[in-house]
Order: C-alpha cells, then sequence, then structure tokens
C-alpha cells in the first residue's frame, strides 16, 4: 500500500530504525542492553525470543548474578524508549509464557529477518525455478556486516554465522545458474558481493573464474594472487577441495599470454632479497617436489625445518605477543639463512623453512644459529623449537 507507515530496521551495515521515516532512538550507543534486545527481536523468527534465551545472549557473558531481575529492568528500559519513539501509543512489548514479543500494532520490516526468512523457504522448496526467485530476492539484502559494532558479542556473532549460511546457499545456487547461462558479468558481481561478506570463502575463486571467462585476465590475476597471499599470511592449510582449486587457478594464471616480453613480465620479481625469501604454503610444496627429484637424479642433499616459537616461561605465547614474535623471526629468518632458502608461515607461530642443498649436519647448525640470533632479539624471553627433516620422495596419491 503506498504511503503505508511501517517500523523499518536495518541491521545489515549498522543499526538504524525508523517509523514512518522518522528514527527510534533506544538510548546511547548502539551497544547499550535495551538496544541489542530490540534487534535481537527485529532478527528472531516472529520477531519473538524466549525471556531465558534473551537473558542467556544477553549477559550470559557477564556474569550477571539475577538473569531474570536484569533482564526485567532492560525491558522496562526497553518499554520506555519505544514509548518515547514516533511509534504511534501502544504496548510493544509483550511478555508471556517466558517469551519476549515485538507486538504486530505496525507492519515491521527487517532485513536481517527478512533474508532468514527466505533463507528457510530456500531450502524446503523443490522447484528450481522458484528456488531461484527467492535466491534473486534475498541475496540483494546482504549489503553489509551484520550489526558490526557488535561483533564481538556472542549472540552477533551466531546470528551472523546463521545469516552468512543462508545467504551462501542462495548465492551459490545463483553462481551454478548464472554459469550455465554463460551470465559471468552477473557471476563477477555476485561473486564480489560473497567476497566482502566473507573474504575467506571461495567466492575470490568464482569471481577469478568470471574474470577469465570475461577476457580479464590482468584483473583475475591480481585478485586471485591477493586472496592466495591472504590465505598464506592467516596461516590456514586449505581443506583437499579448495587446493585442488587454487593449484587449477595457479596453473592457468602462470601462463604468459603472449612472446618474450610477456614471459619477462611474468618472470619479474620485486626486490632482492639478501637471505631467505618468503614463500607461499604453495610455493614450499611445489619447491620440495623440484628437490625431491633433485635428490633423486642428482643426489642434492636438502632439509625442510618445522620452527614453534616458545616462551621460556609458558610455551606457546599469547596471540598479541605470538604475533609480535612472527615478525620477529621473520626478520631473523631472512638475515640468518641463505640466499635461496625460501619460508612460510604454516600455523599461527609456527614456520616452515625450506633449505635447498643443505644436509642435516648443516641444517642443525642453522637451527642454533637461528635460536641464538632470535634470543638476542628478544633478551631471552622467547625461543625457537625446530624439526630438522630431510627431504625424500613422498607418497604419491592414488589415482
Amino acid at each position: 500500500m503506498t504511503g503505508e507507515k511501517v517500523l523499518a530496521a536495518t541491521l545489515f551495515g549498522g543499526f538504524s530504525a525508523q517509523y514512518a521515516g522518522e528514527a527510534i532512538p533506544l538510548g546511547r550507543g548502539e551497544g547499550n542492553k535495551a538496544s541489542q534486545l530490540f534487534q535481537l527481536l527485529l532478527c528472531s523468527p516472529g520477531f519473538s525470543v524466549t525471556k531465558r534465551e534473551a537473558a542467556l545472549s544477553l549477559y550470559g557473558a557477564d556474569g550477571a548474578e539475577d538473569l531474570n531481575a536484569t533482564m526485567n529492568n532492560t525491558l522496562f528500559r526497553l518499554r520506555r524508549y519505544l514509548a518515547r519513539s514516533p511509534l504511534p501509543p501502544g504496548e510493544y512489548l509483550l511478555l508471556g509464557d517466558g517469551v519476549i514479543t515485538l507486538a504486530p500494532l505496525v507492519p515491521v520490516r527487517s532485513d536481517a529477518r527478512e533474508l532468514l526468512d527466505l533463507g528457510a523457504e530456500f531450502s524446503r522448496c523443490q522447484d528450481a525455478g522458484e528456488r531461484t526467485r527467492l535466491a534473486k530476492l534475498a541475496c540483494p539484502l546482504y549489503t553489509g556486516a551484520f550489526l558490526p559494532r557488535l561483533a564481538e558479542e556472542p549472540w552477533a556473532a551466531e546470528k551472523t554465522r546463521a545469516l552468512q549460511g543462508a545467504w551462501g546457499a542462495m548465492a551459490l545456487h545463483l553462481l551454478e545458474e548464472m554459469k550455465a547461462a554463460g551470465d559471468h558479468k552477473g557471476m563477477e558481481e555476485l561473486a564480489a558481493q560473497g567476497a566482502s561478506i566473507q573474504p575467506e570463502g571461495d567466492w575470490t575463486l568464482w569471481r577469478v573464474g568470471a574474470l577469465l571467462a570475461q577476457g580479464k585476465r590482468q584483473e583475475a590475476a591480481r585478485r586471485f594472487w591477493e586472496y592466495q597471499d591472504r590465505l598464506t599470511a592467516a596461516g590456514d592449510l586449505p581443506a583437499p577441495d579448495r587446493l585442488a582449486r587454487l593449484e587449477s587457478f595457479a596453473r592457468r594464471l602462470r601462463l604468459p599470454e603472449d612472446g618474450e616480453a610477456a614471459i619477462l613480465r611474468f618472470l619479474r620479481q620485486g626486490r632482492e632479497a639478501m637471505g631467505a625469501s618468503r614463500s607461499s604454503l604453495h610455493g614450499i610444496r611445489e619447491c620440495y617436489h623440484l628437490l625431491e627429484r633433485l635428490r633423486r637424479r642428482k643426489g642434492l642433499e636438502s632439509c625442510l625445518l618445522l620452527c614453534a616459537i616458545q616462551e621460556m616461561a609458558r610455551g606457546t605465547p599469547s596471540s598479541p605477543r605470538l604475533e609480535k614474535q612472527e615478525k620477529v623471526l621473520e626478520a631473523v629468518v631472512e638475515k640468518v639463512l641463505r640466499a635461496g632458502d625460501l619460508y612460510a608461515r604454516y600455523q599461527p607461530g609456527q614456520y616452515l623453512l625450506l633449505c635447498p642443498g643443505c644436509g642435516r649436519p648443516s641444517a642443525l647448525k642453522v637451527v642454533d644459529r637461528l635460536d641464538r640470533r632470535f634470543q638476542q632479539e628478544n633478551r631471552g624471553r622467547y625461543r625457537v623449537q625446530c624439526q630438522v627433516l630431510e627431504v625424500k620422495e613422498t607418497p604419491r596419491e592414488q589415482k
């Protein structure tokens, strides 16, 4: 109906609530508990939540002694805010049988709740055409991070996972439909949206594929290597299916476009490293296999070192201290190891060092030198614990 007055709430990209175009104030700051209760209701089924669930969501981590009394105070404050808002007079918060409900005195629209409802209908639906229609309605709703100022709140993090899961299932359906129809531009745009929602997901790979299909090789290569650098920096080993896709794209993007000039541009390197060079985990893996073959053909000995940062007093250091010591260790590795050696971050606080032409006795000397230099840099508070592995033939995958 034209001109219908609606309580419209936006929870993606930040929080706002309006009635008939006028803002609904909910106290100071988006993160106060009364405001959070309102936001929790706006993304809950039927705009309802049990009082116990709300209490645990809002105060469970705070260790409140009397959750019931604390929730009663929060309900009182929210009722007072709504009574002072542009909403028509009425009792908007109902409490009965232990359930808090946002009363339907005016039409309510919430982008987060709408996406979750469409996602639930999508998962139940068996008709491909109807699933596509639902996905097309839902996917544009995710316009930014869900309540970004509340990202550290456990209940908001849980809702974020549910929203990303619902959006992801529908987006994948649309991407498959677009791929079959040859709509590579639409694929690129939707995958770019997915990469902004879940940077660590596979959306960038979909985007790279769409760019390659459109002949945008340079942009595809830039997006792909940036994505691989992020994965390397995170230090997480990709799942086998993702690793296979990464290697497939890497092979396609490593191929020079044409001629000697293109090949030289492809081979051009950045600044010359004085010592060891940083690599990706995939680079270490490829070089390891190359050294395997050189060992078989030429008898060249090489070693792989797994190095872990240890705090003298406590073992594995906590995250903030660990991140600082990782930078220290990387600087030491680049000074102590030789030009031609490679290193990569393997896991938080752990590094792989690949030393071509370095036998086990020499590798043990490298370990000792690395540990002594690292302890000098942090005044003996941390050390490097290393395991030396000789490069030898690894088992082959079964076809």
